[in-house]
């Protein structure tokens, strides 16, 4: 069994070699992305108490 998996392991192309940084690179991206949703969602947020608190009440 360890036979069959080495000569699979042999056989097989490796994959591309990956530059240093790049998986903390992606985790900047995605945790940019994160942020900048969280702030939309606040702002979202916000629009929707100040329409509520306004004397006429929400504005439909």
């Amino acid at each position: 069994m360890h036979i069959v998996q080495r000569l699979r392991r042999l056989l097989t192309p490796a994959p591309p070699p990956v530059p240093p940084g790049t998986g903390q690179r992606i985790q900047a991206v995605e945790q940019e992305a994160a942020k900048r949703r969280l702030l939309a969602s606040a702002r979202i947020m916000t629009q929707a108490h100040r329409r509520a608190s306004r004397p006429g009440g929400p504005v439909r």
